[in-house]
């Protein structure tokens, strides 16, 4: 069986795109199980009762896909082949920043992260000069 572990699931957003975008692919649809986890119990049950509304609804493509949902990260990673990370590092007061920081500067992006602008302007805020 293959095992797809999804860290951060509760981000339902995020983990709805990404899953949804593996789930088309024929070679994640046989014999494969999805796990998600999420230190938040609820949002990770949403997400979990979502992906299985998706499997029910797909019964000929997703037949041999199965989903579980955990709080636990070490149960989570156990086994998977791939294992996809979408935490939120520093909290809402970090993804301000990375938004207010580019803006201050005339940049506005509606979402700041590790790969934007917001990371080099937070970086070239720390600088002294």
């Amino acid at each position: 069986m293959l095992k797809i572990s999804f860290i951060g699931a509760g981000s339902i957003v995020f983990a709805d795109n990404v899953l949804g975008d593996i789930l088309t692919f024929p070679a994640f649809q046989k014999d494969s199980l999805i796990c998600l986890e999420d230190i938040d119990p609820k949002r990770l049950d949403i997400m979990y009762r979502y992906i299985k509304k998706i499997i029910e609804d797909n019964p000929q493509a997703l037949e041999e896909v199965s989903v579980e949902k955990t709080t636990d990260q070490k149960k989570a990673i156990e086994d998977a082949k791939y294992i996809i990370n979408a935490i939120q590092v520093g909290g809402l007061l970090e993804m301000k920043n990375d938004v207010e920081i580019p803006l201050k500067y005339g940049v506005s992006q509606c979402v700041g992260d590790t790969l934007g602008p917001g990371v080099f302007f937070a970086f070239f805020a720390q600088l002294q000069f």
